[in-house]
């Protein structure tokens, strides 16, 4: 779902995110992914990835104003 949002760099999705939810799946990126969302856009997503080496998530989204 998050790669999604960033995919697409989707402002109203990142800022819906539920506290809660992200605590219970340790999504540590929330508060920082909301913050992003904040800064005034228009947004457009160049690309994103998400790796998971040895277990952890990085997600890596680069977004640029149209």
């Amino acid at each position: 779902m998050v790669h999604t949002l960033l995919a697409t760099a989707d402002v109203e999705g990142l800022l819906g995110l539920d506290a809660g939810l992200a605590h219970e799946l340790g999504a540590q990126g929330r508060a920082a992914w909301q913050v992003l969302a904040g800064v005034p856009g228009p947004w457009r997503s160049l690309g994103a990835e998400f790796f998971a080496p040895f277990g952890v998530g990085y997600h890596v989204a680069v977004w640029e104003r149209p």
